[in-house]
C-alpha cells in the first residue's frame, strides 16, 4: 500500500526508512522514532522548548506521539509544554490523565487573574477601566481581560464585546447541541445568573432535556452551577452572556423578554424583574404597560425599603425611546430623583431634577415642575450645588405659577426665602 504523506515527508529523520510496503504499525514506529532522534539530537546542541497548543483537538496519532516522547528517558535538554482546554470536540476529544501519570509531567490548572494583577494590566495600558468591574465581567480570564482593554483604549468603550471575544465564543458554541445552545441564549437573555426551570419552559424544554442541556454548557465551561441551588446557574464569564445575547435577531430578542416576563409574572416574582424585560419587550408590547410595570414596580420596592432597586427600574425605563413622550420623561426623572435620595444617593438626584424642570418647563406642565423644585429642595440640603440648583428651580418655578394660583405660588417664595442662596 502507498505511504501515508505524513509518513513519507519525515522519513528522512529514520536511521533506515524501509521499503514503502511496510505496515502501518511499522511506520508508526519509524516515525516516533526518527522524531524522538531529530529531537534528542538537536537537544545535545542547545536547550530545545515544544509548545503544543490546544491539546485537545489532537488526533490520535499525535496524542500517542506526545505519549512517546513523554517516555523517553534520555531526551536531554529539552522541555515540552501542551496547553488544553476542557471543552467539547465534537467526540475528538484527547485526554490528559494518562500523560499526568508520566514521570517527569507536571499538570499546573490555570485559574483566572486576580483583581490586582487585572489592575496591573489596565495601568500599563493607559486604560481607565475599574478593575473591579473589568474582573466581574472576565473572572478574570486573560484574554477577555486584554481585549476589553484594548477596546476601551481604541475609543470603544467599556461596554459591549470585543469582536475577538465574540468569534471565541461563537467558536466554543459550535460543538454543542440545539437543545444547549438555546438554553443558554435564553439564559443570556434572563441574566448572567437563571433558574434553570424558568428558561426550559420559556426554550420549550422538559426538565430532563434542560438539566442535559444544561450539563453539557457546564462540561463546556460556558455555565457554572451555583453552591447550595441546584435549579441555578450562572456564565462563568458575563461576557459569554453578553455576547449569547447579541446572536439572535432584534424582533427575536424582543419576542424572548416578553415570554420570559410572561413566565416570571405567572410564577410571582418580583416586579422589578417582571418590569426589566417588559421595558425590553417594549417595541412589541407597547411602552405605556411596560414603563407602567416599571413605575408601579418601583413604587412597590421603595415601599418595600429597597430604594436601590427602585431606582435601578427606573434607570431602565429611561433606556426605553421616549422621544415622544417628553411629559412622560418628566415624571420618570422626578421618580427616580426621588428614589435616589431615599437611597442616600443625593448628588445622582439633582440632574433627574434639573431635567424633569427643563422637560416640564418645555411643555408648559407647572405641576411637574413645581414638584421638580420642591424635590430638589427637600432632599439635598448637604450635597454641594444642590442649593443653588433648587433656587433656580423655585425661582423658575416661581415666574411660571399661574396667576389665579396665589396659593402655590405664596408656598414656594416662603420655600425659596428660607432656602440658602448661592452668596450665602
Amino acid at each position: 500500500p502507498r505511504r501515508p504523506r505524513h509518513i513519507a515527508g519525515l522519513g528522512f529523520l529514520a536511521d533506515d526508512p524501509g521499503p514503502r510496503d511496510a505496515d502501518q504499525d511499522d511506520e508508526r514506529f519509524r516515525l516516533f522514532t526518527g522524531l524522538t532522534n531529530l529531537l534528542r539530537n538537536a537537544a545535545r546542541r542547545t536547550p530545545v522548548l515544544i509548545v503544543v497548543d490546544d491539546l485537545q483537538w489532537a488526533d490520535a496519532m499525535s496524542a500517542a506521539l506526545l505519549e512517546h516522547l513523554l517516555r523517553v528517558p534520555d531526551l536531554g535538554a529539552a522541555c515540552l509544554i501542551a496547553t488544553y482546554r476542557d471543552v467539547p470536540t465534537g467526540g475528538r476529544q484527547v485526554t490528559t490523565g494518562a500523560l499526568e501519570r508520566l514521570p517527569g509531567v507536571t499538570a499546573l490548572r490555570l485559574e483566572g487573574l486576580p483583581t490586582p494583577t487585572i489592575a496591573a494590566l489596565g495601568s500599563r495600558s493607559n486604560s481607565s477601566l475599574d478593575a473591579e468591574q473589568l474582573w466581574e465581567r472576565t473572572r478574570g480570564h486573560p484574554f477577555f481581560a486584554v481585549e476589553l482593554i484594548r477596546r476601551a483604549r481604541a475609543g470603544g468603550g467599556d461596554t459591549g464585546v470585543p469582536t475577538s471575544v465574540r468569534d471565541l465564543v461563537t467558536e466554543r458554541t459550535t460543538h454543542l447541541r440545539d437543545d444547549t445552545t438555546r438554553l443558554l441564549t435564553i439564559g443570556a437573555l434572563v441574566g448572567h445568573g437563571f433558574d434553570l426551570q424558568l428558561v426550559a419552559r420559556v426554550a420549550g424544554l422538559d426538565s430532563a432535556a434542560a438539566l442535559e442541556a444544561a450539563e453539557e454548557a457546564v462540561a463546556a465551561r460556558m455555565l457554572l452551577e451555583v453552591s447550595g441551588d441546584p435549579e441555578r446557574f450562572q456564565f462563568s464569564h458575563a461576557l459569554i452572556a453578553d455576547t449569547l445575547a447579541t446572536r439572535p435577531s432584534a424582533a427575536r430578542v424582543t419576542r424572548l423578554h416578553a415570554t420570559i416576563a410572561d413566565v416570571l409574572r405567572a410564577d410571582g416574582a418580583p416586579g422589578t424583574e417582571v418590569a426589566a424585560h417588559m421595558l425590553r419587550a417594549a417595541p412589541l408590547i407597547g411602552v405605556d404597560p411596560a414603563v407602567g410595570a416599571a413605575r408601579d414596580a418601583a413604587r412597590n420596592a421603595l415601599t418595600a425599603g429597597e430604594p436601590d432597586q427602585a431606582a435601578a427600574v427606573l434607570e431602565h425605563a429611561l433606556r426605553v425611546d421616549l422621544s415622544a413622550m417628553p411629559q412622560l420623561r418628566a415624571g420618570l426623572h422626578i421618580e427616580l430623583g426621588e428614589c435616589l435620595n431615599h437611597a442616600s444617593r443625593l448628588a445622582e438626584a439633582v440632574p433627574h431634577f434639573e431635567e424633569a424642570a427643563r422637560l416640564a418647563d418645555q411643555e408648559g406642565r407647572f405641576d411637574l415642575l413645581s414638584r421638580a423644585a420642591l424635590r430638589c429642595w427637600g432632599g439635598n440640603p448637604w450635597v454641594d450645588n444642590a442649593d443653588d440648583t433648587a433656587q433656580r428651580l423655585l425661582r423658575l418655578a416661581i415666574s411660571r405659577c399661574p396667576p389665579t394660583d396665589e396659593d402655590r405660588r405664596a408656598a414656594l417664595q416662603a420655600i425659596s426665602a428660607v432656602s440658602p442662596t448661592p452668596a450665602e
